[in-house]
């Protein structure tokens, strides 16, 4: 295996356990949000792809 696929494969985990993470937040906030009544989160479901990036 070349260095170069360990990289590639560790970029597309990195990228796959960023992207749970964001997204469980987003749950979190969203949860948290409707418990409050508060305002609309689709701002933060729209930034969503930006912060994996």
């Amino acid at each position: 295996m070349e260095i170069e696929d360990v990289r590639n494969q560790f970029s597309q985990i990195k990228y796959k356990l960023k992207s749970q993470y964001i997204s469980k937040g987003i749950q979190t906030i969203a949860v948290a949000s409707m418990i409050h009544e508060k305002s609309d989160i689709s701002p933060i479901v729209n930034n969503h792809n930006e912060l994996i990036k």
